[in-house]
Parts: structure tokens; C-alpha cells; sequence
């Protein structure tokens, strides 16, 4: 019996903005409000396991990145190194380097941020640089409350034509699915990106899962905590 389904890409997503400009905000400033948004939304709902920044040497009077020449740190990951089975982290930027660390939280990706940011010996000595977006592809999720039977531990997840038989990690008594799990699975249960365009800061959530789409036994959690970050001042476009 299937148990839930994957979603045709582009998925479903939401859009949160915010300006950055208006507040006045630096490269890293905007990336500690970014990153604050994420961390907030995925509470007790969602656990990044990689996220990647992509840099840039950037125009800071017009808050825009410069379309040439390129860094040679234009790219780093950042990933938990005890990861369930199967799953799979592959860094999409070229030549990325990949950090590995016990736990992504807000403080550990902000310093990643900085690290990646921080001028490099290559870097051309009259450009500023910035960061023009943060992703998070490989992310695990806690199924919803009374959603998995008691004693299972799989969900038959629909796939396309077809079915899989999706693993379950079971954490403090609480069952959570990840992803990507390889080419039957190629999305995380929930992905973020963060991008920049002239001042404004915009945060796509998207996920995958039939369960955290509109009309999922999921979906409250998702309106929650996006209710959150509206009252923090995101606002939904």
C-alpha cells in the first residue's frame, strides 16, 4: 500500500522574502538572517545534514555579484559526517571543498560562512567578495505525529511509475526519512535556498513529500512554522 509519493519536480514550495537592504545589513549579516530563518522553520520538523554556499567577488554599491572573473573558493559544503545509510552528498559547484562536522546548527553554518568568505591568497585584491547563494539538498525529517503504523520501519514511498521501500531512522523514539537516497530518491524530503537580488533576500522551501504538501498529514507543521517567520518579519510571496 503506498504510504506516500514524490512530488514531480519543481515540488512544492513556498517563497519567503525579506530586505536585507533596508536593515542595513553586511555579507554576513544577511547570511546570520538568512540562516536564522532557516534554523527557526526547521525546528522539531526538519534536520539539514549539507548545505553549500556559492561566492562571489561582488559590486557592494550595487549589491550585486560580478559576472567575471571567478573566485578559485567559489564553492564549499558543509556536511554531517555520521549520515544514515544510503544516503547520498554529492557538492553540485565545481571544484567545491567539503567540511565535515558533527552537526549543523545556525552558529556552525554562519562560521562555515565566514570561513568561505574570509579573503584567500587568490583572491584578486581590488574586489569585495560575497555570497550569492546557500542550498540545502540532503536534509532529514520527522514523520508526523500517528502517520507511520507502530513496529514498521519503512515507508512504501511512490516513485514515478513505480514503488520504494524508503528506510526509517528511528531518534529519541521519533521516526524520520531523508534524502537523497540515490537515483530511485533524488530529492531531500524538505530543500532550502537562499539567493540574493539587489538588497532582497528570498527563501524558497520546497519539498518533495506528498505528506508536507497541501492536504498532507504533514502540512500544519509546515504552515506553523511558516507563520513563524512571518511574524518575524519574512513575508510571503
Amino acid at each position: 500500500m503506498t504510504q506516500a509519493r514524490i512530488i514531480d519536480f519543481p515540488g512544492s514550495s513556498i517563497r519567503l522574502e525579506c530586505d536585507a537592504e533596508e536593515l542595513g545589513e553586511d555579507h554576513i549579516g544577511v547570511a546570520k538572517l538568512a540562516l536564522a530563518g532557516i534554523f527557526q522553520f526547521s525546528q522539531e520538523l526538519c534536520v539539514p545534514l549539507a548545505m553549500e554556499v556559492e561566492t562571489s567577488y561582488w559590486d557592494n554599491e550595487f549589491d550585486l555579484p560580478l559576472a567575471s572573473p571567478s573566485r578559485r573558493q567559489e564553492f564549499g559544503m558543509l556536511r554531517c559526517g555520521d549520515l544514515p545509510e544510503r544516503l547520498t552528498v554529492d557538492p553540485v559547484g565545481r571544484n567545491a571543498s567539503v567540511t565535515t562536522v558533527q552537526e549543523i546548527n545556525g552558529p556552525v553554518a554562519l562560521d562555515f560562512v565566514k570561513s568561505l568568505l574570509t579573503e584567500d591568497p587568490s583572491d584578486a585584491a581590488d574586489l569585495g567578495v560575497g555570497w550569492q547563494e546557500i542550498s540545502f539538498s540532503t536534509t532529514m525529517a520527522r514523520l508526523p505525529d500517528g502517520f507511520l503504523p507502530e513496529g514498521e520501519d519503512s515507508v512504501n514511498l511512490e516513485v514515478a511509475r513505480g514503488h520504494v521501500v524508503h528506510p526509517v531512522k528511528t531518534i529519541d523514539g521519533a521516526p524520520w526519512i531523508y534524502g537523497p537516497i540515490g537515483a530511485s530518491v533524488v530529492h531531500a524530503p524538505f530543500e532550502y535556498r537562499i539567493h540574493r537580488d539587489q538588497g532582497e533576500v528570498a527563501l524558497d522551501i520546497t519539498t518533495y513529500w506528498s505528506l508536507w504538501a497541501p492536504g498532507g498529514p504533514g502540512r500544519p507543521d509546515v504552515d506553523r512554522a511558516v507563520e513563524g517567520l512571518l511574524a518575524e518579519g519574512w513575508q510571503q510571496s
